[in-house]
């Protein structure tokens, strides 16, 4: 199944996403974080705010701009 919602996605780490949850990269290689919602709403409220737009503003863009490039 396409899903169409990832070609909005602007973060780049932003791996894929089911009705109710977003995929990113995690701090290693080895591993991923998703985030896991209760509502398909609440998870495309997020994903259009944080992963389309404002991502710089996410707590996992931000945490894994400091652990994996020592950006904050």
């Amino acid at each position: 199944m396409t899903d169409w919602n990832a070609a909005n996605v602007k973060c780049p780490f932003y791996i894929s996403e089911g009705s109710t949850r977003i995929n990113c990269e995690g701090p290693s290689e080895q591993a991923t974080f998703s985030t896991i919602f209760l509502r398909a709403a609440d998870k495309k409220g997020c994903q259009s705010v944080y992963c389309n737009a404002a991502y710089q503003d996410c707590m996992i863009y931000k945490m894994l701009m400091n652990e994996k490039y020592g950006q904050t």
